[in-house]
């Protein structure tokens, strides 16, 4: 996982290729660490849109979710966009990721 850098929320084109190690090491931060788990969250959704992976669409979604959930703990995003801001921004950046928004919207 040394591919991930924390402090800016990105991780390296090959980690997000390995997405299968990083749902669960997401879901290990999740509890204690719900702003890191956040981060890794949203690097797999980015990844997913940015390189237009429809099959990975369905995950993203549940990703999306999960920081949903997280954000109820979070009490300080410092230098990182708040939920709804990372959202509006999704929504902004691939309002035409139909295939996506439906599984996020349902």
């Amino acid at each position: 996982m040394s591919d991930i850098d924390f402090s800016t929320g990105t991780a390296s084109l090959e980690e997000l290729r390995c997405y299968w190690r990083l749902t669960p090491t997401s879901e290990l931060l999740e509890a204690e660490h719900p702003l890191s788990a956040t981060m890794v969250w949203r690097s797999m959704i980015t990844f997913a849109l940015q390189n237009n992976r429809a099959k990975r669409y369905r995950h993203a979604a549940r990703h999306l979710a999960s920081c949903a959930t997280a954000d109820t703990e979070i009490t300080d995003y410092g230098t990182f966009q708040s939920h709804e801001t990372f959202v509006n921004d999704l929504r902004r950046t691939h309002p035409r990721k139909h295939a996506f928004w439906e599984k996020v919207d349902h």
